[in-house]
């Protein structure tokens, strides 16, 4: 793995005391400055509102499906020049790109969902520039901040825990502003929080250098990582099971409201699940951070098996079974996500990171353009159970063929050991 560098940053010291690992002095305020960002950009609370902010407006879920698409279309087109953009001018300056967009487009929504159809499917799309100047470039910048592939992984899962918490307390507290004074409040309160979480995001110290400010150098940035990445079949293939699995985990999550509405369940009890869910997906990142330093091809393979069965029941069986699967589901989302990532930035390299992090993030919009909005339109016709029952299936099928893979390559590497 290339070294640390273009961080402006003294090498963190990281040693271990008592079993436990101690991160020096000299990187705990960036650190504690990219909590509070992860906190602040995390409290959305349209996140668990904004589908049903739509169906109140009278959209159809068909034209939510295409919103959505919209979104990871734009998503697809910019992740690969937003995440160069990050490493070469910078992944402090490209997050507080993504605020400032991200606060504008959330404005927009609001104002423009209820009187017209287009221009809100419009500023929902243009929405992804924020996810995509932020994606990739805040990964990328934590691993350059925690300095080591093992504190990354513990570190991951608890910024990952405290993303997911803020989500939830920001469910609950959009929840609460539209019972009690209406839409437009969980809306006013995200693009605040947006703001505010650029003031973080400026404490971490600035890079010393991350390349020339030019068009040709961001260009250049993506056919190298292009190639490092077309020679290493084990990189490509590895992002390219990132995408599938969080198309499905998204879908899952994005139509959670409607699927659990659907089955008889409350607003209110729907809004409660949802944020209890994302607060078992936390802890599951927190235990997934502390597993990710052994043995993760076979854990991610087995977590992806149970995932799976969790998913088709959503849609499968009743609701108290489903809710059980949606809960578990979450759980397990949760705790392989901080695995997959700490094997993925273990194989990058850190000039190219921002933008090779991204390629999963792009065949994810792409899976995402295409799927989602089919599997708005086959729910919108009664066939529930085969949306849930199709994904539950895929995601085994991969969990079985990571865990023979990895079987696969113990087996080579044995009877290599044998010949010597």
């Amino acid at each position: 793995m290339a070294p640390l560098r273009n961080l402006g940053q003294p090498s963190p010291e990281i040693f271990s005391f008592g079993g436990r690992l101690i991160v020096s002095h000299r990187t705990t305020k960036p650190l504690i400055a990219f909590y509070c960002f992860t906190g602040l950009w995390s409290f959305n609370a349209t996140s668990g509102l904004w589908i049903l902010y739509l169906i109140h407006c009278h959209w159809s879920l068909f034209q939510v499906g295409i919103a959505e698409a919209g979104f990871h279309l734009v998503s697809f087109v910019s992740e690969l020049p937003t995440g160069a953009f990050a490493d070469r001018f910078g992944r402090r300056r490209s997050l507080v790109i993504g605020l400032l967009i991200g606060s504008t487009t959330s404005a927009m929504t609001f104002a423009l969902a209820p009187h017209f159809t287009a221009l809100g499917m419009l500023s929902i799309s243009l929405g992804a520039l924020s996810w995509t100047f932020i994606g990739g470039a805040d990964q990328a910048l934590l691993y350059g901040l925690t300095g080591s592939q093992r504190s990354y992984a513990q570190i991951y899962g608890r910024v990952a825990a405290l993303s997911l918490s803020a989500t939830a307390l920001a469910i609950v507290a959009g929840g609460f502003l539209v019972s009690h004074g209406g839409w437009i409040w969980p809306y006013l309160l995200t693009v605040a929080t947006n703001l505010l979480a650029v003031i973080p995001v400026l404490w971490i110290p600035k890079a010393t250098s991350e390349g020339c400010d030019s068009q040709e150098s961001v260009l250049k940035t993506i056919q190298q990582a292009g190639r490092v990445v077309s020679q290493d079949a084990r990189l490509l293939l590895l992002a390219a099971v990132g995408a599938v699995v969080s198309t499905l985990s998204t879908i899952n999550n994005l139509y959670a409201q409607a699927t659990l509405q659907h089955k008889g369940i409350s607003l209110t009890m729907i809004d409660v699940l949802i944020a209890l869910g994302t607060g078992i997906a936390a802890s599951g990142s927190v235990v997934g951070g502390h597993l990710a330093y052994r043995r993760r091809r076979q854990r991610f393979g087995s977590g992806l098996i149970v995932y799976g069965l969790a998913m088709g029941a959503i849609g499968i069986f009743p609701v108290t079974e489903a809710v059980s699967g949606y809960l578990l589901g979450n759980g397990i989302d949760g705790a392989i996500d901080p695995i997959y990532e700490a094997e993925l930035n273990e194989k990058v390299p850190e000039e190219y990171r921002a933008t090779i992090l991204s390629l999963p993030r792009a065949g994810f919009s792409l899976g995402m353009v295409i799927f989602f909005p089919l599997a708005g339109w086959l729910m919108g016709h009664g066939l529930w159970v085969r949306v849930y029952g199709t994904m539950g299936m895929a995601l085994l099928l991969i969990g079985i063929a990571v865990l023979l893979g990895r079987q696969r390559e113990q087996h080579i590497h044995t009877n290599t050991m044998f010949r010597k």
